[in-house]
């Protein structure tokens, strides 16, 4: 039973790690990109990453 349960743990930490890595590089990559472009050395959260992205329809 704990073999069984082992290996299920192992899939889902497999299968998801891809996806959150691939966050953490996209992440990255919009600091570095926001940076480069306008070559401050500000990093945004990412709440100001959504808000810059997304929040043009709701706010001026």
């Amino acid at each position: 039973m704990t073999g069984l349960k082992g290996e299920a743990i192992k899939f889902c930490v497999t299968s998801l790690v891809p996806f959150f890595s691939m966050y953490v590089l996209l992440f990255f990559n919009i600091i570095y990109c926001i940076n480069e472009f306008w070559g401050t050395c500000e990093i945004m959260n990412s709440f100001e990453i959504v808000e810059m992205v997304l929040g043009r329809n709701g706010r001026v």
